[in-house]
């Protein structure tokens, strides 16, 4: 596929939905997602303008029945996500952070690339982390998929897009090339640190969610979404 260009300084970033048995006597809570909240200060930090789509927190009350399946989706569904979604943004970002939630994530994210088929689309979190060649054999409108700790690398795969420079110079990535995709070379920084005049825009995130906000930016698991863009891997979630 040919990599489409940036149009625009405006990123969207989503979380889809929770996808939880039926049957299940967990609760899903309804936390603020991390990822987009850390993802966004880093953006905004860069020069960008960023819109948030928390799928959980727009949509508390909100379960709908996936096909036939005995699973439904906590929060808003496919179509509600992408409709969302400002039509002048110039890349879009989808986080896949649990693998048992990958059956309705494949589905938002197909949705989002045929929908906005001009429109860079990259997937990070863990999922995309442990199994990024499956995801872009899933997805065949993904350009690829951020592996570990994203702050830096969609700066860095944004300046790739806009300067017009190889997706393979962007370190922590796995993009298109053979039949399983290529690993581009790993990233040595581990944790992104906020600047002193920055910080984690949970201001975005425009939820009905009554959860506790984290205070960090950290991980308290070495499991490969922190460590796996470092080479610094003591265990890893598969």
């Amino acid at each position: 596929m040919t990599t489409p260009a940036l149009t625009s300084d405006h990123v969207t970033l989503i979380r889809p939905p929770a996808v939880p048995h039926m049957m299940s006597l967990a609760p899903t809570y309804g936390a603020p997602p991390l990822a987009l909240a850390c993802l966004a200060g880093a953006l905004k930090e860069g020069g960008y303008r960023v819109t948030a789509i928390d799928a959980i927190g727009e949509a508390m009350e909100q379960f709908t029945r996936i096909d036939r399946l005995p699973f439904h989706s906590h929060g808003l569904t496919a179509d509600q996500i992408v409709d969302r979604i400002p039509k002048d943004t110039g890349m879009i970002g989808v986080s896949c952070m649990f693998s048992n939630e990958w059956i309705y994530h494949r589905r938002v994210i197909n949705l989002v690339t045929q929908r906005f088929p001009n429109v860079p689309v990259v997937v990070g979190g863990e999922h995309a982390t442990a199994s990024p060649d499956y995801v872009l054999r899933s997805c065949p409108g993904v350009i690829a998929c951020c592996l570990g700790e994203g702050e830096d690398t969609i700066l860095d795969l944004l300046d790739a897009l806009r300067n017009g420079r190889p997706l393979n110079e962007v370190g922590g990535l796995m993009i298109r090339g053979g039949a399983d995709g290529a690993f581009t070379p790993r990233r040595t920084k581990t944790c992104w640190q906020l600047s002193s005049g920055a910080e984690a825009e949970y201001r975005l995130l425009r939820t009905s969610s009554k959860g506790r906000t984290p205070s960090n930016n950290r991980s308290a698991y070495p499991c490969e979404t922190c460590l796996g863009s470092s080479g610094d891997i003591s265990a890893r979630m598969i």
